[in-house]
């Protein structure tokens, strides 16, 4: 082989080692320079990145103790007069925390009402705060309403450098404060990774100390750190102090839970240097290795190198020089293993790309998956398989050379195309997203797509093969998920009913929005059990504990169910609230927690109260008035009854009520007719049924009259009765009421019609031969009569006692106090207690009228000293009502009377004939005895039993 002059192979190789290595060479020390810069740029931000890192942390230490401070400014109980309960929750918040808490008045001033350093019973601080941070920091809260930490300031109990964080209470009347410890603080800078050397500090707004992490320097108020201010913007930044015996190198990072605040951390000059001057040596250094060895391996590959080359020279040469009819000649195995490597990778990777090919086609076509093919340049489709086409429901012929935008989703294009677009032009690797697809009846179904792009020999992307996912049943599932969510959360806020869970494994507790409102709390408040058992009124914690314990009892009852009042803690309202849990287990069976609602029932509770309360206010009422309610279901027969109606037909109120059972009670003589009457209203249009009508009341069997009335309900669609509603009322006195006027009606006409005859035959049998004494007569009788019928109407005509008609008539000779003097009794009356009806009270007080005016006129009663004596008594085993008239100490009597006078007439006439009776009449010498003799039968045969409740008889006088 010729060469004509030309440099060889080898010549070639080194050349081009040097072409490679001299300018590599230069190129790599200006890259080894601008590594150094980056090396020098990697380790400033190293220090920012550690700044930025310190400061999350510290802001996040700082959120703690705002959030606690926040936490103790909201609590009820430090609007409690007694702060001993809050107190004691502060200590427990500094103990675990560090520092102490004090709160501050909202007055001029800002005294401490309360400090945990001091001692429980020591009195409140009122002197004024004089530390201008304090009262800086205090009057800030109170100004933003919102939590805030105060520059470093000297502690007024400890006399040591100090910072503190602030919340206002909801009312803006104190503000609670909470010392955040410098050693806390220094203690996490500390825990942190820095760098042999490197040294973190925290410095707040006045570049003061608060916290360093080297050892022996933690302590506040330290040297300060002058952090450039800059325009107050910059979140973080570098600056350098050359002040110190040791320049160092800072970087800074704002905090942002302390306004002004800033971490700080700080490396020295010399070890900066070194950390990016090293890479740079041993770059140089490498590289001049680097090279040496490049041209001694260049020499040796070029020997190596050669002899293959000049193998595919020959060969081309021995194809160059072939007729094109033969193959090509085959490449001779090379003695270079990376050459015959290749020969046989070659031939390995054209036999793997045909198979490929073919298994890829297999696996397209029969994936389960829909995967399809898109033209980068037209978006439209070049392949799809048959998963592809069942998930849109067209044939593949339909969407080969379809653009893919057709079947997507207006809503979705956008987007959709907008990612593809980017991945065509090669701006991203991949797209992934999720779209809805239409198809062809109108329905959508989601499918979630990744999508990677198949690139030419230059790189570009030509066409995108994806793999597409129906994800049409997860949408539905998270649509019907929200949608119950959202049905649920209206229905607890509709309903007034909160849930909760508890898990006793993670110790956790979740309440509902609903759930925080019904007790009064915002959500999201830290669920503590004291805290909220005081809120539970004491007479129902031991009832909610109860069933805390119960729910941790595999074996109690279940549900748990326990109603308890609370104090609300927004208002302070007293609530009534019904819990109902039960128990949550584990998929093996072991219990984990107890879950359930809670509802306020107060209002229900009180609803239920005020009915009873009208159900007992009607139950009296029907019970003072005699009035029952009823109710009665047409179709099944049922009765209802109220208790005061069983009362009335004196049922048992636990015992069933049928229809009949009620017609059962009535009377023979009035249960026809009143089911007559039923059945007739029931049967027309009527809407009002009323009758009245008798009962055998159970129990005593007393006949009752009963008033019923009930109004008849229909049905609105055919008229026809659905059922009555009622009431019942014994109306039996007013029925006998009733009776006893229609009586007395008829009794007075009866003796006005007696008074006259007696009157006529007083007028007919009184002598007429002396006028005077004839109307003195006549007057006298009639006014007996008169007084007879007084004393029968102040009775109502239900008779008088024989006791009273005698005094009535022999008034003037009974025994009376005559100045202070007493008069001796002329007229001595003894007997039992008789009642008389009306006409033998007539009767009788005629012949004691008649018995008197002789007595008066001719007897005992006409002389002083005279003295008449009127007894009576009871004949039972005769039958009689014996009377005797006997007078003492009047005129001596020599012989009866010749003829008999108009008053022994009237004696006879009213005794004998009217009443049965008998007179017998004894003249003696010392005056008249006279007996009268009444069958008891006739005394009271004229009264109505069922008018008057007293008895004929009765032993005793009158």
């Amino acid at each position: 082989m010729e060469r004509h002059g030309r440099v060889g192979l080898a010549g070639h190789l080194l050349g081009l080692v040097l072409a490679v290595l001299v300018p590599s060479l230069a190129l790599g020390g200006a890259t080894a320079w601008h590594l150094a810069g980056l090396y020098r740029a990697a380790s400033e931000e190293r220090l920012k990145d550690t700044a930025r890192a310190l400061a999350l942390a510290v802001d996040g230490e700082l959120e703690i103790f705002q959030t606690a401070v926040l936490a103790l400014a909201s609590s009820p109980l430090l609007r409690l007069e007694d702060t001993r309960a809050f107190r004691i929750w502060a200590v427990a918040a500094t103990t675990r925390l560090g520092g102490a808490v004090v709160v501050h008045e909202a007055v001029p001033g800002y005294p401490q009402r309360l400090n945990t350093m001091r001692p429980e019973d020591a009195l409140p601080d009122q002197v004024p705060v004089t530390a201008s941070a304090t009262a800086e920091l205090v009057q800030r809260a109170l100004l933003t309403r919102q939590a805030a930490v105060a520059n470093l300031f000297e502690g007024p109990v400890s006399g040591r450098p100090q910072a503190a964080a602030a919340a206002p209470t909801p009312d803006a009347q104190a503000v609670v404060t909470m010392a955040v410890p410098a050693e806390r603080l220094a203690r996490l800078l500390a825990d942190q990774e820095l760098n042999y050397g490197a040294v973190a500090a925290i410095v707040d707004a006045q570049n003061r100390v608060v916290a360093r992490s080297d050892d022996g320097r933690t302590s506040s108020g330290g040297a300060a750190i002058a952090v450039p201010l800059g325009n107050g913007a910059e979140a973080s930044g570098m600056f350098r102090d050359t002040g110190e015996a040791r320049p160092a190198l800072y970087a800074f990072h704002r905090l942002r839970r302390a306004p002004g605040w800033s971490v700080v951390v700080g490396e020295r000059l010399a070890d900066h240097r070194t950390s990016w001057l090293r890479p740079l040596l041993i770059f140089v250094t490498g590289g001049v290795v680097a090279f040496g060895v490049g041209l001694a391996l260049a020499l040796s590959l070029g020997r190596r190198i050669r002899s293959p080359v000049l193998a595919l020279v020959r060969r081309a040469d021995r194809v160059g020089s072939g007729t094109g009819a033969e193959p090509p000649p085959a490449l001779p195995h090379s003695p270079v293993a990376e050459f015959e490597e290749l020969r046989l990778a070659m031939e390995r990777a054209d036999a793997a790309l045909r198979a490929g090919e073919a298994e890829f086609r297999a696996a397209f076509e029969q994936s389960s998956v829909p995967m399809q093919q898109t033209d980068c340049a037209t978006g439209c489709f070049l392949r799809v398989n048959h998963a592809f086409c069942q998930l849109l429901g067209r044939p593949a012929e339909q969407l080969i050379g379809l653009p893919f935008t057709e079947v997507t989703h207006p809503e979705d294009r956008e987007v959709d195309l907008a990612g593809f677009w980017r991945m065509a032009r090669g701006e991203v690797p991949s797209y992934e997203g999720e779209k809805r697809f239409l198809r062809p009846d109108g329905s959508v179904r989601w499918a979630r797509i990744a999508s990677s792009p198949v690139r030419d020999v230059r790189g570009q992307p030509i066409r995108t093969m994806a793999v597409v996912l129906d994800v049409t049943a997860q949408h539905e599932a998270e649509a019907a998920r929200r949608s119950s969510e959202a049905w649920m959360r209206l229905a607890q806020e509709a309903g007034g009913i909160g849930s909760w869970d508890t898990n006793y494994e993670t110790a956790t507790t979740r309440w509902s929005d609903e759930n925080y409102r019904l007790w009064g709390l915002e959500p999201g408040t830290p669920i503590q059990e004291q805290f909220i058992l005081s809120l539970v009124h004491p007479d129902d914690r031991q009832a909610l504990m109860r069933q805390q314990q119960m729910a941790l009892d595999p074996n109690g009852p279940h549900p748990m169910e326990v109603e308890f009042r609370i104090r609300r803690a927004s208002d302070g309202a007293e609530r009534r609230l019904l819990s109902i849990g039960e128990r949550s287990h584990a998929a093996d069976g072991h219990l984990v927690g107890h879950r359930g609602i809670v509802q306020d029932v107060t209002e229900r509770r009180q609803a239920e109260e005020q009915l009873r309360r009208s159900e007992e206010r009607l139950r009296l009422a029907q019970e003072a008035g005699g009035i029952g309610s009823w109710e009665w279901e047409i179709a099944t027969g049922v009765l209802f009854w109220s208790e005061s109606c069983h009362h009335l037909f004196g049922t048992d109120p636990a015992q069933p009520l049928t229809d009949a059972n009620w017609r059962a009670l009535m009377t023979e003589e009035d249960g026809p007719r009143v089911e007559a009457m039923l059945d007739a209203a029931l049967a027309g249009t009527a809407t009002v049924w009323e009758t009245e009508f008798r009962i055998i009341r159970q129990g005593d069997r007393a006949l009752r009259w009963i008033n019923g009335r009930g109004s008849i309900l229909r049905d609105l669609a055919d008229g026809r009765p659905l059922r009555v509603v009622g009431v019942a009322m014994d109306v039996t006195e007013r029925r006998e009421a009733e009776d006893r006027l229609r009586l007395l009606a008829r009794e007075v006409d009866h003796r006005a019609k007696n008074a006259l005859a007696v009157v006529q035959a007083a007028l007919r049998l009184t002598p007429k031969d002396d006028a005077v004494r004839y109307a003195q007569a006549v007057e006298g009788r009639v006014n007996n009569l008169a007084r007879v019928h007084n004393l029968l109407a102040e009775g109502r005509w239900s008779g008088t006692r024989l006791h009273q008609l005698a005094e009535g008539e022999l008034a003037p000779f009974l025994p009376a106090r005559a100045g202070h003097e007493e008069r001796a009794p002329r007229v001595v009356l003894d007997g039992p207690s008789v009642l008389l009806g009306p006409s033998a009270a007539q009767a009788i007080s005629m012949a004691l009228h008649e018995l008197a005016t002789n007595a008066t006129k001719h007897g005992a009663l006409s002389m002083p000293g005279g003295v008449v004596r009127l007894s009576w008594a009871l004949d039972h085993p005769a039958g009689l009502l014996r009377i005797c008239w006997s007078e003492t100490g009047g005129p001596l009597v020599a012989a009866p009377p010749e003829r008999r006078g108009f008053g022994s007439r009237v004696m006879e006439a009213t005794i004998r004939d009217q009443l049965g009776g008998a007179v017998r009449r004894d003249w003696t010498a010392a005056g008249l005895d006279c007996a009268l003799e009444v069958p008891l039968g006739r005394l009271a045969s004229d009264l109505d039993e069922g008018v008057s409740d007293r008895p004929l008889f009765a032993h005793g006088q009158a």
